[in-house]
């Protein structure tokens, strides 16, 4: 009886909890207006939705709790894994709208503490599924996956370092180099499309257009769609 009513007890404070979770979605809810659209662009990229509750939020640790019982609930091992790269991207695009929102250190050191755990939450599973899990068109596509948006991952942190304070940068440069470091092996192993980009490096100081093939990411690259992107980086390193 004790432990139907203690199941009891669970359900109730777990069904109060989402709902209170779900009132605080909504009520942090934004317009849309156009500082929103950068972080909007970096969801659209890595495949989430644009963040509501952000770390910085009294209710975060229900959107944490919700993450736990969807992973503990997640049996497949490469759904499972496929579940924290999503995490693991939404909490970058977390970290990218509260620089936007905050420069208080605490909170965005914090913020960037939480992703490059998940990140090596993401490589161990990523690991752990090259080596247990029979090859199949399912564990390829995921893999293939997360070798693109850890391209992505990487040239949005490279951006982030221009808009944090200088405690906070030195924090996301050892995060990018990690990422590098984390990342190498999966993506020498897959081979991407080619992209010409606008491209300097700390041997490089100028803007030049070249072709960027496969993995082309290392630490002190900076890659910019257009020439103009390029020159305005340059000129505030």
């Amino acid at each position: 009886m004790n432990s139907f009513r203690q199941k009891l007890v669970f359900c109730s404070l777990l069904i109060a909890a989402m709902a209170i979770f779900a009132l605080a979605l909504a009520q942090e809810t934004p317009a849309p207006t156009p500082e929103n659209i950068e972080e909007d662009v970096s969801a659209q990229g890595l495949g989430v939705a644009t963040p509501k509750i952000l770390p910085d939020s009294k209710f975060y640790f229900l959107k944490e709790w919700q993450r736990k019982i969807q992973m503990v609930l997640t049996l497949n091992p490469v759904k499972k894994a496929e579940l924290n790269q999503k995490i693991t991207n939404e909490k970058l695009v977390e970290l990218v709208k509260l620089s936007a929102k905050t420069q208080n250190t605490q909170v965005l050191e914090k913020a960037v503490a939480g992703y490059q755990k998940q990140t090596a939450e993401l490589k161990n599973m990523v690991d752990k599924i090259k080596q247990t899990v029979q090859s199949s068109p399912a564990v390829e596509k995921f893999i293939t996956k997360v070798v693109e948006q850890s391209v992505l991952q990487e040239k949005i942190l490279q951006k982030l370092e221009t808009q944090v304070p200088p405690q906070v940068f030195e924090k996301i440069q050892e995060v990018r180099q990690r990422h590098v470091e984390r990342f190498s092996e999966v993506m020498r192993n897959k081979q991407l499309g080619c992209q010409t980009l606008w491209w300097f490096d700390n041997d490089h100081k100028f803007c030049q257009q070249g072709k960027k093939c496969g993995a082309y990411m290392y630490l002190s690259l900076r890659t910019f769609t257009t020439k103009e992107e390029c020159e305005s980086a340059l000129n505030v390193e």
